[in-house]
């Protein structure tokens, strides 16, 4: 039988979903704040997905994925 256990610590990566700059650069300084600097970021691409938020966030959402320094212990 399989047991329970914590992960090991490791790089947060995220996706970030958004409409406008102000929105993105509020999430990114919370983001550092708590996981240290970005390490690392793709080119924005088109959320191919925006009919899914449309409603919520508006059209032509932009999508870009971030990588932090910081290693971090696992978020359960």
């Amino acid at each position: 039988m399989a047991r329970i256990k914590q992960p090991p610590p490791g790089k947060l990566i995220v996706s970030i979903i958004y409409s406008s700059m102000d929105a993105l650069s509020d999430a990114l300084d919370a983001l550092e704040k708590k996981f240290g600097k970005i390490q690392f970021e793709t080119l924005e691409v088109e959320c191919e997905q925006s009919p899914l938020y449309a409603e919520e966030m508006g059209d032509k959402l932009s999508r870009r994925f971030f990588s932090f320094e910081k290693i971090s212990p696992a978020i359960t």
